[in-house]
Parts: structure tokens; sequence; C-alpha cells
């Protein structure tokens, strides 16, 4: 019995740690890993005298995964759906504070709880349309014009100081929101 349970533990443990090891950039949660015995033979049979006792076990570990990046665009898209249309939740400033899993079959489901910070909801596509060839006056003027906006910050990449307009080109500006 001490046997069985000491290599019993040292399999399911090694197993675990393998399937972890083996998905790289998912995440594993103990609880929704499950771990079979598949095979389990002494080398004596029971009663039968020996100074030596071999145990020959394999265990077979399959486990749920799920990507936390993608786990945090589907809490951003179920948060976006019940909040007004002057907010949004995005991906990048979602922070998963617990989560625990249940294997449920073939399916895996989640609760916990997360953070996330909301920035306003801004048509970047139409806000690049609307600030291309103008100087960094006016530009600040446009953004925040949004009464949730409370500073822009404008950066040129290459920083070339003579530049001193937003290019014409809407492809080549890009936005980065950020929170308190």
């Amino acid at each position: 019995d001490r046997l069985e349970k000491s290599l019993t533990e040292t399999t399911v443990t090694r197993a675990r740690e393998d399937l972890k090891n083996k998905a790289t950039g998912a995440k594993i949660l103990d609880s929704a890993i499950n771990i079979k015995i598949t095979k389990k033979q002494f080398d004596k049979k029971l009663d039968e005298e020996a100074a030596l006792l071999t145990l020959d076990m394999e265990v077979e570990a399959e486990a749920l995964v799920f990507d936390e990046n993608d786990l945090k665009k589907l809490i951003a898209e179920n948060t976006n759906k019940a909040l007004d249309t002057t907010s949004q939740a995005r991906p990048e400033n979602i922070e998963i504070i617990e989560i625990t899993a249940k294997a449920q079959g073939a399916n895996l489901a989640l609760t916990g709880n997360f953070r996330a910070n909301l920035v306003p909801r801004i048509d970047e596509e139409d806000l690049k349309v609307q600030i291309a060839a103008k100087s960094p006056k006016e530009v600040r003027s446009i953004i925040k014009q949004n009464s949730q906006v409370s500073d822009v910050l404008i950066n040129y990449s290459p920083n070339i100081p003579f530049i001193t307009s937003i290019p014409r080109d809407s492809e080549k500006i890009t936005f980065k929101i950020e929170t308190d």
C-alpha cells in the first residue's frame, strides 16, 4: 500500500509537470487536469513473501487548457456588451485576479474575478481621418472633445525635430490609450 501510494503521488506529480511543460502558451489549472491510472502491476502476488517488491505503473494525464489572451478578449467582448457607448474594456487593460476551472466533459467551466480599467470608446479609424495632417495643437483639441480624455501626448517615430504635423497617411497614425 505504501509503495503504491508513494509511486502514485510521484507519477501523478510528474505527469502534471510534463503536461504543463508541453502546453506552452496555454494555461492549465490543476483542477482541469484529469489523471487516470492505466496500468498497475506488482511483480509478486498477494501473500507471497519477498525481500524486494516492484510495481509497474502507468498513468495517463489529460487537461483542458485555455489561452489567457483569448480569455481576456472574451471578457472584454462580454463586458462591452453591458457598458454604455462612452467607455469600453480592452483585453490589454484586463487583469485576471482569481480563476478556478472545472472540467465538464469536453468543456472547461471557468469562474473567477477580474479587474478591467475602462477607457473611452473611440472610433480610431474615424479619428485618424480627422487628425491627419493637422498640427499637434489641433490634434489635442479634436481628441480632448471626448470628455473622458484627460491628456494627449504626441510622439513621432522616428523622432525628427522639424516635423510639426501629424502624417497625412492615416495608416501611419497609431493610438495608445492608457488608464490612470
